[in-house]
């Protein structure tokens, strides 16, 4: 069994007796009553060493966080507990390397809030393409994604992500793919309907050809969200479209193989065709 938290902020792997028990439970017995009640309470704006204590002191795994927020609807409740489980995860912050993003904190109440405003109910298998130690994963599962594939190039980074997320993995709703991005079988793509970026190659010419690959071979429905669109100029050309003049957060939407870009802000989403170029607009 893998408990949540432990001393030190680390993940405690405990004996592998109790496996086969934790993956016969059903979704309605997953939580008791006690726990629930417990997750209902904790007062996650505490310091973040104090909820990690008393989680890890209540035994609260993973599944269980993840179950709690997806029967909640107190969103504040729930960021604050996917903040303290990933605070408790494992990274490797101090990598570093020329071509590609390491360890990064990453703001999980924005991560949270972006990807809720643009999911759907038929959105159910979430990518983060450039997964590091996994926390977004996890925290895809609490926002109600019944499966989450992350997509990992670094050899550091996928057993780290395999260590903090291993019961989530047991029971198949997690799935980390240790492989270059470009090199991944299309099907793979074809076969999720939200995909995460954020940036994970620092090249913006290169970034642009990993999401201009990625948006041809998504199947139609599917929603990618990039939230550091910082290649706009390069995809436009890469992929002869007229874009608007963005940065930061940029969603497109494949429906019916055309392409939508996302206006939106807290309270309304619009999605707008994206016009192929002609011959006399790229001259």
């Amino acid at each position: 069994m893998v408990y949540l938290f432990s001393t030190g902020l680390l993940l405690v792997v405990l004996g592998g007796c109790e496996q086969k028990k934790e993956q016969s439970k059903t979704e309605e017995n997953l939580l008791s009553a006690e726990k629930g009640l417990f997750l209902e309470k904790l007062d996650v704006n505490a310091q973040v060493r104090e909820v990690i204590y008393l989680l890890d002191s209540a035994k609260v795994e993973l599944a269980e966080v993840v179950y709690f927020c997806r029967q909640s609807k107190n969103e504040a409740q729930n960021i604050g507990l996917v903040q303290a489980a990933c605070a408790g995860m494992a990274n490797n912050l101090e990598t570093r390397n020329e071509d590609y993003w390491a360890g990064i904190l990453y703001d999980l109440s924005r991560f949270y809030e972006n990807v809720k405003l643009l999911k759907t109910d038929e959105h159910q298998v979430f990518m983060d393409v450039g997964a590091g130690n996994g926390e977004k994963l996890f925290a895809a599962l609490c926002l109600g994604f019944d499966k989450a594939v992350g997509i990992e190039y670094s050899a550091d980074l996928v057993p780290l992500a395999t260590q903090n997320l291993q019961t989530l993995i047991q029971n198949q709703q997690i799935q980390i793919i240790h492989q270059d991005a470009f090199l991944i079988s299309p099907q793979i793509y074809a076969n999720v309907d939200f995909i995460y970026l954020y940036s994970p190659i620092k090249d913006n010419q290169t970034m642009a050809k990993l999401t201009y690959q990625i948006l041809q071979q998504m199947k139609n429905g599917t929603v990618l969200l990039e939230v550091r669109f910082v290649y706009g100029e390069e995809l436009a050309r890469l992929a002869h479209w007229q874009l608007p003049n963005m940065a930061g957060l940029f969603a497109i939407k494949k429906q019916e193989n055309n392409f939508y870009y996302a206006e939106y802000n807290h309270h309304h989403t619009k999605w707008i065709e994206i016009i192929q170029k002609n011959d006399e607009t790229q001259r």
